[in-house]
């Protein structure tokens, strides 16, 4: 029988909460130039992790945003997608 946390209820484990270096992203997105940042625990269950970039165009930001089951997967999912962007 699934636990209540593969079930997705419950707190997160603890290795899933300790597994983002906020430190490390703050200065990641700091090297990107990101306006802004946001994160968000999802009603339906989930995270979302929104990084709001600038553009060569004036006035013109980008929005990157990633929805994944864990937090951590969130940002990596939103870094991978920016390192997309930018090749």
């Amino acid at each position: 029988m699934p636990t209540p946390e593969e079930l997705g209820l419950g707190r997160p484990k603890r290795e899933e909460a300790a597994a983002i270096d906020w430190n490390q992203v703050d200065r990641q997105l700091q090297q990107l130039g990101a306006i802004s940042s946001t994160r968000q625990k999802l009603s339906q269950g989930g995270y979302s992790f929104t990084v709001v970039l600038p553009t060569a165009q004036p006035n013109r930001v980008q929005n990157i945003e990633a929805v994944a089951p864990t937090e951590a997967q969130a940002v990596q999912n939103a870094f991978a997608k920016i390192a997309e962007l930018r090749r």
